[in-house]
């Protein structure tokens, strides 16, 4: 799974959240702090955010200086930029294999799009198709699917 972000501008703490989520992924806890961030929606200060990275297990030192860095607020902006180009208006926006769904849904609603993915897939290798170019020949099947 490869978390991405796309801050809505209408929400003023948005683009902060994603930073302190790409800079706590840069230690491997990303989906965690995402996870933080979505349960206290209404606590979102720079303080807030540093507390989450502490309650987490984080490097704060670390997490400071990525949160403030340009290269993490780059790589958050480059993010929403491949999101607009794909057609993302609004959040949640999940991708499987270049299929776009939008809204809450839990994991038992993807579980009949993973099992159709990975039956393809698996139809794609018996096909003679490599591994290494399953995503790609799903992404480019599934551009533009509901």
């Amino acid at each position: 799974m490869h978390l991405r972000h796309f801050p809505l501008p209408s929400h003023g703490r948005a683009e902060p959240a994603s930073r302190a989520t790409q800079a706590a992924q840069r230690q491997g806890k990303g989906l965690e702090m995402a996870d933080k961030i979505f349960a206290n929606m209404k606590a979102l200060t720079d303080d807030d955010l540093v507390k989450y990275a502490t309650e987490l297990g984080l490097d704060v030192e670390k997490f400071k200086t990525d949160f403030a860095s340009p290269e993490v607020k780059d790589e958050v902006a480059k993010d929403a930029q491949a999101g607009r180009s794909a057609g993302v208006r609004g959040t949640p926006s999940i991708f499987v294999n270049g299929k776009r769904f939008t809204g809450q849904r839990t994991l038992d609603g993807f579980k009949p799009v993973i099992e159709e993915e990975i039956a393809a897939a698996d139809a794609l290798m018996k096909g003679g198709t490599s591994a290494d170019k399953v995503y790609e020949a799903r992404s480019k099947a599934n551009a533009g699917a509901k």
